[in-house]
């Protein structure tokens, strides 16, 4: 899946300048925006329980209101569908089947220094984040497999802020950026139990959590096209 989407990122930088050329005027629409995607290569634990603690793409929209001020628009995204999970788990009828994570981030940033191309800048995000995961429960064997099962989904949701400092090099059109991220947000949870026919088992309708904290660290790198 990670090959998927770095192929498709690969394609799409490389349309954007047939699209829209190679040369834009300074005070065009356009000329404020940009667009690029990134990888978030920190993990805050190895922990496989945690439901946020994966590296995540960064897909991201920015928005130049002045050389000094900007605005960002950036969705995370991650998917593991892999035998790989299985590893971390010692039982042989629960099987982890999916774990996805997607949201979406709106912030400011602040530059504090422009040099030869390379600047500084600080900033805030305030950000919304799910994480969806799946696990089949292998209930009936016949004595040669498995025939039943049923599923337990985890859904969690979460709001929080997020500052942040990075350094940026641009040339022309093409920059690429480093940025650390601090993120607080505030969860909620939930379980559901499905059965192999997909019908709710009663009484299992919706299990509820109450709320809780989780931080999240981030180190992403970016490639932008600006226009």
């Amino acid at each position: 899946m990670k090959k998927t989407i770095l192929q498709l990122l690969f394609i799409f930088f490389l349309s954007i300048p047939l699209t829209f050329g190679q040369t834009a005027d300074k005070n065009s629409f356009w000329s404020k925006w940009g667009v690029g995607g990134g990888y978030n290569f920190l993990n805050n634990s190895d922990d496989p329980e945690d439901p946020f603690d994966k590296r995540t793409f960064e897909l991201s929209v920015k928005y130049r209101l002045t050389d000094r001020h900007s605005f960002y628009l950036m969705v995370p995204l991650y998917v593991e569908n892999s035998k790989k999970l299985r590893k971390n788990y010692n039982s042989d009828n629960a099987i982890p089947c999916l774990h996805r994570i997607w949201g979406t981030e709106l912030g400011y940033n602040y530059t504090v220094f422009d040099w030869m191309n390379i600047s500084a800048f600080g900033g805030i995000g305030l950000g919304y984040l799910h994480s969806s995961r799946d696990t089949k429960n292998l209930t009936e064997w016949d004595g040669n497999k498995w025939t039943d099962y049923f599923m337990i989904r985890r859904k969690y949701n979460g709001y929080g802020l997020s500052p942040q400092v990075g350094i940026a090099y641009r040339f022309q059109h093409v920059g690429c950026e480093l940025k650390y991220k601090y993120s607080l947000y505030r969860m909620k949870s939930d379980m559901q139990w499905i059965e192999s026919d997909g019908h709710v088992i009663e009484g299992y309708e919706r299990y509820r959590f109450d709320h809780y904290f989780e931080s999240l660290h981030g180190l992403s790198i970016g490639l932008f096209y600006y226009f």
